[in-house]
């Protein structure tokens, strides 16, 4: 058993007498910043998993914690309130996903637990104009069916959940990668020659009149102003590599450049290459 605190956690067996008593060395000097973030889990993935004090997503084993997705933490220590985050683990399609669902910043984020690799979940509110969080509130898994369930926040019903459905109860789902901010190691001015951008195409609907497409966008030296989109082409259903190449695409000290893919296809960047001109003036 697991008492946790915002400091500290502490474990305890059952000895059939006290009745319970805590194991020898069974304080772990971590604690939480979100009590609802903490969950167990029930495979041999770990025994629990939640938000610690320090903003991590951390799995407990054994007495032993580690950080399961590091990248994350910068990405959570930049939010100004996460007490009311609440936590979920949801078996999809045989991958284990923990979901931390931040109500007061209307943001999700999923962690996927064999990886560490996460995204953030996210759902537009056409009423407020504005992003909000994963509709689940609840995961139900119906092990003789494989399938998953999810309760909706807000609504009495079930919805299916499986990484075979390409939207969310007919609205297209937005697939959305974000590259790093890149300077290519340089304070200096730079002219981007050409870019060239790896996908692996997955599957979806056949589209029998067109290709499906992605948008390519940026933004320059830490501005809000985002460019023009350029259309990239994700081919046919079956066309596993897609290699674009675009070339002349302007001027920048730093840039950070944006897929987003609003179609009915599956698709994950395997790599892009940048080629570049330094100028000499420097900023």
């Amino acid at each position: 058993m697991y008492l946790v605190g915002q400091k500290t956690i502490e474990v305890f067996k059952n000895d059939g007498v006290t009745p319970f008593i805590r194991y020898a060395g069974g304080v772990i000097n971590i604690g939480t910043s979100a009590k609802y973030s903490v969950v167990k889990v029930e495979d041999e993935t770990a025994d629990l998993i939640m938000l610690d004090k320090h903003r991590r997503i951390v799995a407990i084993q054994n007495n032993q914690v580690s950080d399961i997705a590091p990248t994350l933490s910068h990405e959570l220590n930049r939010l100004s309130f996460v007490a009311d985050a609440e936590g979920l683990i949801m078996n999809v399609d045989g991958l284990p996903i923990y979901v931390l669902n931040l109500p007061t910043e209307r943001v999700s984020y999923a962690v996927n637990l064999l990886t560490g690799f996460w995204s953030a979940w996210t759902k537009f509110d056409s009423t407020y104009s504005t992003n909000t969080v994963f509709e689940a509130r609840a995961v139900v898994r119906a092990i003789g069916f494989g399938k998953t369930y999810i309760g909706l926040r807000d609504l009495d019903t079930l919805n299916e959940f499986s990484l075979d459905h390409f939207d969310d109860n007919g609205s297209v789902i937005d697939k959305t990668i974000e590259f790093p901010v890149i300077t290519h190691g340089t304070a200096k001015r730079k002219i981007s020659k050409r870019l060239q951008i790896r996908l692996h195409r997955g599957g979806g609907p056949v589209h029998t009149t067109r290709t499906p497409t992605a948008l390519l966008s940026w933004r320059d030296d830490g501005k809000s102003y985002i460019s023009i989109p350029r259309e990239i082409d994700l081919g046919l259903l079956g066309d596993t590599d897609i290699i674009v190449s675009i070339p002349l695409l302007g001027s920048y000290v730093s840039r950070q450049y944006r897929i987003i893919c609003r179609e009915n296809v599956e698709f994950i960047l395997v790599g892009a290459v940048e080629s570049i001109n330094v100028l000499e003036a420097e900023i």
